[in-house]
């Protein structure tokens, strides 16, 4: 739950949800009770056009959103928080360098893909490049969707994890 980068979810105290009770709720989430599927039902079925909006917007520019604003993300940092930045909390001092390294280099592609929509046309570049790089990030972020937001997925706390291996 604080570990995690992406995808992040809320707990049931953020939801305004009773504590979890053994007694009905299966704390593995191998058997759901009626009254939690029947919650789970109303709310994937909830508003088909405005979930299928935010799923496109979520596919095409993700990615991006997560990169420059951490949208999606660990909800411990800052707002806005962002990769570009070398003094941003996702990154230990040590680092810093390499970020600007890393923004550097985006910039040149950046530089790169304006020169070659310049040279070759706004269309051509779009095609050979911009909608791969869209195709690209909407399987990213839907795998990595579909990997952190499994309702049956358990979720841990820091204290399940040792942090020593980790380092």
């Amino acid at each position: 739950m604080n570990l995690d980068q992406v995808f992040v979810p809320k707990t049931r105290s953020e939801l305004g949800l009773p504590p979890l009770d053994s007694a009905v709720d299966d704390p593995l989430g191998i058997s759901v009770s009626d009254k939690v599927m029947a919650e789970m039902w109303e709310a994937i079925g909830d508003s088909p056009l405005l979930a299928a909006t935010y799923g496109a917007l979520q596919l095409l520019f993700g990615w991006p959103m997560y990169l420059i604003a951490n949208s999606t993300g660990q909800r411990s940092y800052p707002r806005f928080t962002n990769h570009f930045q070398p003094s941003s909390v996702i990154f230990a001092n040590h680092q810093r360098d390499d970020v600007i390294i890393s923004d550097v280099g985006v910039l040149l592609w950046i530089a790169a893909l304006v020169y070659a929509s310049c040279t070759f046309g706004f269309g051509t570049m779009m095609r050979t490049y911009g909608v791969p790089y869209l195709w690209v990030n909407s399987w990213l972020v839907l795998i990595t969707f579909l990997q952190h937001t499994d309702p049956m997925l358990p979720h841990y706390r820091a204290p399940a994890f040792n942090l020593y291996v980790l380092c």
